[in-house]
């Protein structure tokens, strides 16, 4: 009896000195634990060469074809542990690209995440709920006319929601899984758009800024991501998407502007008047799709801390009015994957 005592003793005191086994969290099925929080940091550089869109061709000047490098990229994923099987998730990403002075959130989401079957040697099943928060900051951007329009950042100041739901499983060292989601954006007036027109007459301008009312709109994503152990302390990744972005509609704006050639007051309301009448009701006709193709490779260097290095290329197509479209996108760049 004393001896079976001693081994338990030693067994308790032997488990309570193993090391946590290594979090892989580029493994995506990965989900945090009771308690446990992780975070992955990327850093990456993007080159891209705009398509001939009449969006790119009323850029004044012209952009399409033109070439923008390099545009700087910066992601951010977190997650707490709950309980098992429930967390919390965040994930933001900012870019600069100073080529078309474009700069700002690209990405901004905090949700939960459920685990509802959790067996991963059979299947596992997750559902999620984030709040999307594009609200955070105006949609701002300059309209010239004649000309187009160019954004300055790449929100629409509004909020909205997503829900979603992911699907996998592990065979040995490889493990695969697929998810959708459906995004939908709230109704909002979170916008501030700047405008200079000519007033017909010699050296006479009009400067001005228009609210816009933006309508809601729908954003749904497909897609499937793998990983393989290829060693102990390596894996590898590869994901491909399908991500709609639906037509921004303006319901309605307000219109402010101001005469800046002495006598010629009389041509502002006309002007007022015309971009009111031409915001009222509009689709931008700038719904677009992407289809980016990921890889990577991620290297364990404790058992909380993983580097990776990722490359994606990005297929797209869009409506006319649409300045997200490219011929050519890229990037590359590196993340840091830590668990505390």
């Amino acid at each position: 009896m004393i001896k079976k005592a001693i081994n338990a003793a030693a067994l308790i005191i032997a488990a309570a000195g193993t090391p946590a086994l290594a979090a892989n969290l580029e493994n995506p099925l990965y989900l945090p634990k009771g308690g446990e929080v992780y975070s992955k940091t990327g850093f990456g550089v993007m080159y891209k060469t705009a398509d001939g869109t009449e969006a790119q061709l009323d850029k004044v000047p012209s952009h399409a074809g033109v070439e923008e490098f390099p545009i700087w990229r910066a992601t951010e994923e977190f997650g707490y542990g709950i309980i098992d099987g429930l967390a919390v998730v965040g994930q933001f990403g900012y870019t600069y690209n100073g080529d078309i002075e474009r700069k700002g959130l690209h990405l901004g989401r905090l949700g939960l995440a459920y685990r509802v079957m959790a067996d991963a040697s059979e299947l596992v099943w997750d559902v999620y709920a984030d709040a999307h928060l594009g609200g955070v900051s105006k949609m701002t951007g300059v309209l010239n006319i004649p000309g187009g329009f160019n954004y300055d950042n790449y929100t629409t100041g509004q909020y909205g929601a997503f829900i979603g739901t992911k699907v996998g499983k592990t065979w040995d060292k490889l493990t695969g899984m697929a998810y959708a989601e459906l995004g939908y954006y709230l109704p909002s007036d979170n916008t501030k758009i700047d405008f200079e027109a000519q007033s017909g007459t010699l050296l006479g301008s009009i400067k001005g800024d228009a609210v816009a009312k933006m309508g809601s709109f729908l954003d749904w994503n497909v897609g499937t991501k793998w990983t393989y152990d290829l060693a102990p302390e390596w894996t590898g990744g590869l994901g491909f998407a399908w991500k709609h972005h639906g037509e921004h509609k303006v319901k309605s704006a307000k219109v402010k502007a101001t005469e800046y050639h002495a006598g010629l007051v009389s041509a502002v309301p006309g002007i007022i008047t015309g971009l009111t009448e031409s915001f009222d009701n509009t689709g931008l006709k700038d719904s677009f799709d992407e289809f980016p193709i990921t890889i990577s490779i991620a290297n364990q260097l404790t058992d909380n801390v993983q580097v990776a290095l990722y490359g994606e290329y990005t297929f797209d197509d869009g409506d006319t009015g649409s300045q997200n479209t490219t011929d050519t996108k890229v990037e590359l760049g590196a993340r840091v994957n830590v668990r505390f």
